[in-house]
């Protein structure tokens, strides 16, 4: 149940009006900063530590992932599961079950991990919470809540590094008060990355089960 909840999570599609006129400019000007960083480099890859807590449900679990990133493209890896996207197919791969589902990329629709950093610019109201010292590191804290309040998600909580304008971590909270966090705990900029490192080649796991929902 909880991996069909990441996955479902990372691909959640929602449709939302325009709200940047009611953001909080502080925090609208940091969000801008962040993103334009973002957009300014090739490809980046992450290492991360994913939680999932429901505190009513007496529920807190942690795993370990990593992700790479290029413009559209994105490679996942957590709890027991693999997730790629070359920008027109994603595929998720279990690998325990060795078994891959294919379906369509709709960049349109889809709240990913390339969106992470401009996810604020339709739908949501940012608001500008606090500033926290970690490490002698500065970080600024922001929400987003969705402007549709039937929507899954209650608000996200961006925790951004002020001096690198980078995320630190993001959290999704839910109504039924299930929390998903993401903390960065490796971060490094890649120059060259070949686009290859996005598709998944059935052809390379032998007895593969392959599930095409296109």
């Amino acid at each position: 149940m909880i991996r069909k909840k990441l996955f479902i999570l990372i691909l959640l599609s929602t449709r939302f009006n325009d709200a940047r006129t009611q953001n909080d400019a502080k925090a609208l000007k940091i969000l801008d900063s962040m993103s334009e960083y973002y957009q300014s480099i090739e490809a980046f890859e992450a290492a991360f530590t994913y939680t999932i807590e429901n505190l009513q449900e007496e529920v807190k679990e942690d795993w370990e992932g990593a992700i790479t990133v290029k413009g559209d493209k994105y490679r996942l890896r957590v709890e027991g599961q693999e997730v790629f996207n070359n920008g027109e197919t994603t595929w998720l791969y279990l690998p325990d079950a060795n078994e891959v589902s294919v379906n369509n990329y709709n960049p349109e629709e889809a709240i990913n991990p390339c969106k992470i950093h401009t996810i604020y610019k339709e739908g949501y109201k940012a608001i500008y919470v606090e500033e926290k010292v970690i490490k002698d590191k500065t970080y600024d804290i922001i929400e987003l809540i969705p402007i549709e309040q039937d929507n899954t998600i209650s608000k996200l909580e961006l925790e951004i590094e002020r001096k690198t304008k980078r995320l630190r971590s993001w959290s999704t909270f839910e109504h039924n008060g299930t929390r998903h966090s993401y903390l960065i705990t490796k971060f490094e900029e890649k120059l060259a990355l070949d686009d290859t490192h996005f598709n998944f080649n059935p052809e390379n796991y032998e007895g593969i089960e392959v599930i095409d929902m296109r």
